[in-house]
């Protein structure tokens, strides 16, 4: 090898070396850029909880967190790790609906970012929180963290199991503001610490409350609650609560009347004192509630609703200790000692919290059963009403000075049956009354009860006062009862200390009923009973009266092996002045119980007013002043619980009462039932009932019940009869007879109402489903008509701005006087045929009605509405809508009707209709009914005018008509304002404003209108050009013309016509003054056929007053002359007008140019067809300036011929 050989060798070597040695670093650079990489990442996973705990991203986790419950949040730290509990410090959230506030300043829990990020864990472990303050405020019915809870609450329940921690809550500060009165309540030095372990709850509390006054007092107390127990029944104590309290302010109370406003009025406004001792309450399975009460107190009580009224309650010290147990309907005392001020009471045993003093079943001294144990009350009256004042109902100017009430009850030995003895005694009662004395005398009653499973006894029953005495024992098989009462004795008794003023009581009764089973187990009962000058009146109005009221009772049956067997005779009698009742049994009945039905013929006839007088006490207060004669038969089946009427027939002769301030009567009514109704259940199954009187008759079979209604209906009715014999009551008006005032066959309805007229007849067929009913109508009216009364005519009120200058006018003699009507009355609209046909449904619960279909049709009209209405005690509105048609030739021949003057419309009006109803609050109903009227074309007034569509809104009162056009040939007309139709009379409003735009006259325009307004044009046969109208004020009253007022301008384009009567009598007058033109000359005659008037461009003032229309200054050309008329034509043709001829310098001499321009005054009298121009100033003016034309003639003439003899004396 040579050198250069081995050169190059060793160089190759060496590059191969060198290159070696480069890929080996490099894949070891790699390896440490890996390694250093995955300790990057291990360490960013290690310390990601520290970093982002410890940045603005935790924070803003908080923050997004609270926010998506509707809370502001922020945190001043948070610390969690992978091993490190989560901490957080600072933290502050804020409610953003209502604003409550939470402060915690540190929270520690055991759980761990791996806890946190687990989806099964359970168990949040210990909780502890630290120094926390919450701020919030109550108002009326709710409370701030309520509403900022809201979402949270609402969050769906979770699957999966219980949820178990313990929280431990420490230094905790409450503040809750009453947000209405401003007060401050605050909860400090409280701390709580609960357990929660899947299905029980257990927590201890304690903290002390302080007042807006500044007093305070502490409470602690224990909850433990055990949701699992509720489905274990052999589980006792759900829930158990322990509460101590020493000094807690009762003030807090104002605070949960705020809270829970529902109940304001059952808790006080204003409540202070304080309360200490010791309350356990245990609630078990059962519903059952125990409660050990330890010497609990209330102390320096004071209680007032200063809002309702100024009365204080108070009462210095209240104690109450021992135990007392809630079960089902029994209240169960062990050693239970109550103390008030005015008041104790001890109880040991077992008492019925529904006891009843009326009796019950058999026997009336079975409600004692009810009672089991050792009682004893006493209450001091005097003080009693002192702590309390209002409760009882001393007067004002009274005072009790002293007397108690106490009552004892205790069960007796006995070996066979349970036996108790009831106690109840007043002391004398010393009261001073408006400085007097007074004494009530004592009231005490006792009684002796012994009962087993079969029977129970009244061994002694017996009362005794200075007014009233009773006595009763025995058992079904025989015994006595003996009452007497001196209603008169006890209200002079009462009266000095008790106010009577809304109340009265009258006269006396007395009673006996005895009852026994003689030989041969024969049983018989007979009582009677009688009051004198009776008159119990109640402060709700109800009243029960009659000067002498006497009742029998008499029953026979068999009594065999301890019970009654059978019931053979059952009569009882009530009777008095003008009232007979007589209830009989008409089939025996075996073994009768206090279930048994007993069936019954009632038998009874006399007077409404002595009937009323009876059942006062049943009747509602509303329904009163009860006149007439009744006679009834029945039949029924009656028990203690209930019973059911089978038959009855009714006959009402000239029936008269009153309900609020309606009265209603009629000549006779008469109703007869057959069919079986329970009205103990409401249901009804009728073969047969009819009602026949003079306005309304009906009959109505079917069946009605909780499960199912099926009633057809079929009526009818003379809607005229229904108004007559339902009128306004007079208030307060005494009068010594009451006549009658329905309807009869050609009697006069005197009325100053509207009336409304015709006969109607239908049917209802009535079916329910699911809770709600369907009522299927069809009903039919005919002749139905809308009538005014004369006294709502405008003869005899006033309407709007417009005032009867001349009092009251004279009736029109062209009025309608219909048969049975006042005179003066009218027809305003009337249907020869309306329909009604269509379901509604009806929903009973809340008196909502809703229909599909509801159609409604008559000779012009027709419409299917659908809807809703709710018409109840408390809300009353109707809204329905629908499509409308309208046949318009119908509707102008009514309108032409009541406008008095001729009206055509042609064309089929299509439009949606929408009806409204409304109870206010008055009670007067607002009605609102709008659709469109519209038609193809018409005509008014010789006005022909084309297609049109004018919104209107007809209410109770009036019509109101929006704003719109109507083309008349090359104008049109602008039309709006309302109608006033209720109270009378009839009359409109227009809305100022420009009313007619260019209007081109015709001869019949100028007959109809246009003569009023510019009368030279008269009967003119021929007239050509346009005018303009504009209102300043428009109220026409459509019922009198006369009482009409408008103030407008015309604005007359331009006018060419021929002449009439009136301005052939100017142009006669014109004629005279052009013969002035020249002495001798012979003029042209005029042809007044052919005479040309032409109105030339201008704007005349109008008014219309009480009757008459008056014009000013308007311009026209007769015959090459100018005339300017003035003055005024009434709405009878009469005519007091002058008209002004300027002289024209062509009708005058050269020598009388001077005059030319002189007005030449006519006056115009007369009416339209007989004018008579007062030619006198044409006479004056023609000898005035004839006298002129001769003097200057002779002036002339003289002048010549002195002249002449000058020039002849200077030889000219």
């Amino acid at each position: 090898m040579t050198t250069d050989d081995f050169l190059l060798d060793q160089l190759e070597r060496t590059q191969q070396e060198q290159t070696h040695r480069r890929r080996e670093n490099r894949n070891r650079r790699r390896r440490y850029y890996l390694l250093g990489g995955l300790l990057f990442v291990g360490f960013l996973m290690l310390a990601a909880p520290s970093l982002v705990s410890h940045s603005p991203v935790g924070r803003s986790m908080v923050a997004r967190a609270a926010a998506a419950y509707g809370f502001d949040a922020t945190a001043d730290g948070i610390r969690v790790g992978w091993v490190t509990p989560l901490r957080i410090t600072g933290l502050a959230i804020e409610g953003r609906e209502a604003g409550s506030k939470f402060r915690v300043e540190q929270l520690d829990t055991e759980l761990t970012v791996m806890d946190l990020i687990g989806t099964m864990n359970s168990d949040l472990g210990a909780i502890l929180v630290r120094g926390v303050d919450i701020q919030c405020d109550v108002r009326d019915g709710q409370s701030s963290v309520e509403e900022d809870l809201r979402i949270l609450l609402d969050q769906p329940a979770t699957e999966g199991p219980a949820t178990t921690a313990t929280v431990d809550i420490s230094d905790v500060t409450l503040t809750v503001k009453d947000a209405t009165s401003g007060e401050i309540w605050r909860l400090s030095q409280a701390s709580t610490k609960f357990e929660l372990r899947g299905e029980s709850l257990q927590s201890r509390f304690t903290g002390v409350l302080a007042e807006p006054r500044g007093s305070q007092g502490s409470l602690q107390g224990a909850v433990e609650f055990d949701f699992g127990s509720l489905d274990h029944p052999s589980s006792t104590s759900p829930w158990n609560i322990d509460l101590t309290c020493d000094s807690l302010p009762l003030s807090v109370v104002s605070l949960v009347r705020r809270r829970m406003s529902a109940y304001a009025d059952q808790i006080p406004a204003q409540l202070v004192g304080d309360a200490t001792g010791n309350l356990k309450i245990r609630g078990s399975r059962d519903g059952s509630v125990d409660a050990d009460v330890t010497q609990f107190q209330v102390r320096n009580l004071e209680a007032a609703n200063l809002q309702q009224d100024t009365r204080r309650w108070t009462n210095k010290l209240a104690m109450l200790d021992g135990r007392l147990t809630l079960q089902n309907e029994r209240v169960i005392g062990q050693g239970l000692v109550a103390t008030t001020d005015f008041a104790s009471l001890k109880l040991d045993g077992a008492f019925s919290t529904s006891i009843t003093l009326v009796g019950a079943s058999d026997n009336p001294v079975r409600w004692l059963d009810a009672l089991e144990g050792t009682a004893s009350a006493e209450v001091d009256l005097a003080a009693l009403d002192h702590a309390l004042p209002g409760v009882l109902p001393i007067r004002n100017d009274a005072e009790l000075v002293s007397g108690r009430a106490l009552a004892t009850i205790e069960s007796l030995p006995s070996s066979d049956a349970r036996r108790r003895r009831l106690s109840l005694r007043s002391d004398a009662l010393r009261a001073r009354s408006r400085g007097q004395a007074v004494v009530i005398d004592p009231v005490e009653m006792t009684a002796i009860v012994s009962s087993n499973q079969n029977r129970i006894q009244a061994e002694q029953f017996k009362l005794t006062s200075s007014f009233a005495a009773a006595s009763g024992q025995g058992n079904l098989q025989s015994g006595a009862t003996d009452i007497e009462v001196d209603f008169g004795r006890l209200a002079n008794m009462l009266r000095p200390i008790i106010d009577l003023s809304s109340s009265s009581l009258a006269g006396s009764a007395r009673g006996k009923i005895h009852w026994n089973a003689s030989g041969g187990d024969q049983w018989r009962l007979t009582g009677n009973a009688d009051a004198k000058d009776l008159l119990i009146e109640l402060p709700g109005g109800n009243r029960l009266r009659h000067p002498a009221l006497r009742m029998n009772v008499d029953a026979v049956g068999q009594w065999q092996a301890g019970q009654i067997e059978s019931l053979s005779v059952a009569n009882a009698t009530l009777s008095s002045s003008g009232l007979n009742l007589r209830a009989e049994l008409v089939q025996g009945i075996q073994h009768p119980d206090a279930n048994t039905r007993f069936p019954l013929r009632i038998q009874g006839d006399g007077r409404l007013e002595a009937l009323a007088d009876t059942l006062g006490p049943w009747l509602p207060a509303e329904l009163h002043d009860f006149d007439g004669g009744f006679t009834m038969n029945a039949r029924a089946d009656v028990s203690s619980s209930g019973g059911r009427l089978t038959g009855t027939t009714i006959e009402l002769t000239q029936p008269h009462m009153a309900y609020a301030d309606r009265y209603f009567s009629q000549p006779e009514i008469k109703l007869h039932f057959s069919g079986d109704y329970d009205w103990t259940t409401s249901s009804l199954d009728c073969r047969s009932l009819t009602i026949v009187g003079n306005a309304v008759s009906a009959a109505i079979e079917g069946e009605w019940n909780a499960e199912r209604t099926d009633l057809e209906i079929a009526w009818q009715a003379k809607l005229e009869r229904i108004q007559g014999s339902m009128k306004t009551r007079v208030a307060n008006r005494v009068v010594p007879a009451i006549s009658q005032v329905g309807y009869r066959p050609g009697q006069t309805v005197q009325t100053d109402e509207w009336l409304v007229m015709g006969d109607c007849d239908g049917r209802f067929i009535v079916t329910s489903q699911k809770g709600r009913y369907a009522v299927q109508t069809e009903m039919n009216g005919k002749g139905v008509a809308v009538v005014q009364p004369s006294q709502a005519s405008a003869a005899s009120q006033l309407v709007g701005p417009v005032r009867n200058a001349t009092g009251a006018i004279a009736a029109n003699p062209n009025t309608t006087v219909l048969g049975g009507l006042n005179a003066g009355s009218r027809v305003v609209w009337a249907e020869p045929n309306v329909k009604i046909n269509g379901t509604i449904h009806v929903d009973p619960t809340s008196g909502g009605v809703v229909t599909d279909s509801l159609k409604l049709s008559s000779d012009w009209f027709a419409t299917s509405l659908t809807g809703h209405a709710v018409w109840n005690d408390s809300l009353g509105d109707v809204s329905v809508k629908g499509p409308a048609r309208i046949k318009m030739t119908e509707v102008a021949k009514r309108l032409s009707e009541l406008a008095g003057m001729q009206i055509q419309l042609q064309g089929v009006q299509e439009t949606p209709i929408e009806i409204a109803l409304k109870r206010q609050s008055d009670e007067h109903i607002a009605m609102s009914v709008m659709a469109n009227l519209g038609w193809e074309s018409g005509e008014v007034a010789g006005v022909q005018f084309g297609q049109a569509n004018i919104p209107v809104r007809l209410t109770e009162t009036s019509v109101f008509v929006s704003p719109a056009s109507i083309p008349v040939d090359q104008g049109r007309l602008n039309i709006a304002g309302d109608v006033h139709y209720r109270p009378g009379p009839l009359w409109m409003r227009v809305e100022p404003g420009r009313v007619a735009e260019s209007i081109r006259l015709t001869p019949e325009m100028t007959d109809r209108w246009l003569k009023y307004l510019a009368p030279l044009a008269a009967n003119a046969t021929r007239i050509d050009g346009t005018l303009s109208a504009d209102i300043d004020e428009a109220i026409v009253v459509i019922d009198r013309p006369e009482q009409s007022r408008v103030v407008g301008r015309l604005n007359i384009d331009s006018i060419d016509m021929n002449s009439g009567p009136m301005a052939n009598q100017i142009i006669g007058g014109i004629k005279q003054l052009r013969s002035l033109a020249s002495i001798g000359t012979p003029q042209a005659a005029v042809n007044p056929e052919t005479t040309l008037i032409r109105v030339p461009a201008q704007t005349v003032d109008f008014t219309v007053d009480r009757g008459v229309v008056s014009h000013q200054r308007m311009f026209f050309e007769v015959d090459r002359a100018q005339v300017v008329t003035s003055g005024n034509v009434s709405f009878d043709g009469n005519l007091n007008l002058i008209a002004q001829v300027p002289l024209d310098a062509r009708w005058l001499g050269s020598n009388l140019q001077g005059l030319a321009g002189q007005p030449v005054t006519l006056p115009i009298e007369g009416t339209f067809s007989r004018p008579r121009l007062d030619s006198s100033g044409v006479r004056k003016v023609v000898t005035e300036l004839g006298v002129q034309a001769v003097q200057d003639s002779a002036e002339n003439y003289l002048q010549k011929q002195l002249g002449r003899g000058i020039d002849k004396i200077f030889g000219r």
